[in-house]
């Protein structure tokens, strides 16, 4: 059995926007929290989520179950949440459908049938990174919609002294700097020069998780893969990694 209600509609509708990167995920659930983690099917980036009980109004939970779903369908219903709703998430009786009810001036119950569950979960990669820079979150947000004004890729670079966003195309050029002593660097650790190029395709639906989020970690070291990890108010966090573009 599994329920659990949120007051936050807008959270709600975060945390699902940053499950973009995944057309399905395999969700599971125990006594302590939500998770899931997910490659996209082109195998580039991994999706991690995980909401402890302690972010929910209500949770009940007594025994750890898997289940899978459509993240499509998923993001359309999430679409019709109003500002005063208070979500309710059910995994019915039976086992074969997810329900999530929307309360508020009336009370409206959305049905998802459930795909059949996998029951391998991605490997977490174990990555040694030489950069690991705290954030506001619409910093890094802000500097990927910029690149993308001009640009499919973008560089991220380090040094001692800042942090550098730069994309270009026959478009043009752009550059982003933030120093380690801006306000909005909460925490700067660059053990030495880190720089690694990635697509913005990816990244765009990364930042999706953004709003849902007070800080983002950003970890990366040279030609290595890049995460990042939005953590959410309550002890949640949204976790991505993506591979780097290999330069010839």
């Amino acid at each position: 059995m599994f329920e659990a209600s949120l007051s936050d509609p807008k959270l709600f509708v975060a945390i699902v926007k940053a499950l973009a990167l995944v057309d399905e995920g395999s969700f599971i659930v125990d006594p302590e929290k939500v998770y899931l983690a997910e490659m996209d099917p082109a195998k580039v980036a991994m999706v991690e989520l995980e909401l402890p009980q302690t972010i929910f109004e209500k949770y009940n939970c007594d025994t750890k179950t898997v289940f899978r779903l459509s993240i499509d369908d998923l993001k359309k219903i999430s679409k019709r949440v109003r500002s005063d709703d208070l979500i309710e998430l059910i995994l019915d009786e039976n086992g074969n459908r997810f329900l999530l009810r929307f309360v508020g001036r009336v009370v409206r119950t959305f049905s998802i049938s459930l795909r059949e569950a996998e029951s391998v979960e991605p490997r977490r990669p174990q990555i040694p990174f030489k950069t690991t820079i705290k954030l506001v979150p619409d910093a890094i947000k802000s500097a990927i919609m910029d690149a993308k004004v001009v640009g499919d890729y973008i560089e991220f670079k380090a040094t001692e002294e800042k942090l550098i966003f730069s994309s270009s195309s026959n478009v043009g050029d752009v550059s982003v700097e933030i120093s380690k002593d801006s306000e909005i660097v909460l925490e700067y650790n660059v053990e030495e020069l880190s720089r690694a190029i990635y697509p913005l395709s990816y990244l765009e639906d990364m930042i999706a998780a953004a709003p849902a989020a007070d800080i983002v970690n950003v970890s990366f070291s040279t030609d290595m893969p890049l995460k990042l990890d939005f953590l959410v108010p309550g002890g949640g966090r949204v976790t991505y990694y993506l591979a780097p573009r290999r330069e010839a």
